[in-house]
C-alpha cells in the first residue's frame, strides 16, 4: 500500500531572508549604540568599524529617537554629515530604516556601508 507524498516543506520565501537581515541590523544597531564608548579608542579591525567620540554620541541619540520612531533616527543619522563617518554610522540607518519599513533606502545604506569598509561582514 502506498501512502500519499508528505507534505514537502516549501522553499524559503525571500520574505524570511528579509526577516534575518532585518534581526541582525537591528540587533547590531542597538548593540552598537551601547558599545560605542567602550570601541571608540579601539584599533580598527578587517571587518568591524572603529566608533569616534562624535559618531557613539549620534549613535546613542539616533537609539534613543528609534524607540518611538525608527524613521526620524535613520532619517537623522543621513542627516547628520555621515559622509566623512566610519560604516557605522549607514549601517545603523540601515537597521531603523528596515525597523520603519523604508527597504529603499536602507539598502541604499548598506551599499555606503559596504564602500566604506567593504569587508564589514554584518553589511
Amino acid at each position: 500500500m502506498t501512502h500519499p507524498p508528505q507534505s514537502v516543506r516549501p522553499p524559503r520565501a525571500a520574505w524570511m531572508s528579509g526577516i534575518v537581515l532585518y534581526l541582525g541590523l537591528a540587533g547590531w544597531a542597538a548593540a552598537l549604540a551601547g558599545e560605542a564608548a567602550s570601541r571608540q579608542t579601539a584599533a580598527p579591525t578587517p571587518n568591524e568599524p572603529t566608533v569616534s567620540e562624535a559618531e557613539a554620541a549620534l549613535l546613542a541619540k539616533a537609539a534613543e529617537m528609534a524607540a518611538q520612531a525608527p524613521g526620524q533616527a535613520a532619517a537623522f543619522l543621513r542627516a547628520s554629515g555621515m559622509e566623512d563617518s566610519t560604516a557605522a554610522l549607514p549601517f545603523a540607518a540601515a537597521a531603523y530604516g528596515l525597523r520603519a519599513g523604508d527597504g529603499e533606502a536602507a539598502v541604499g545604506d548598506l551599499r555606503e556601508a559596504l564602500r566604506r569598509l567593504p569587508s564589514f561582514h554584518r553589511a
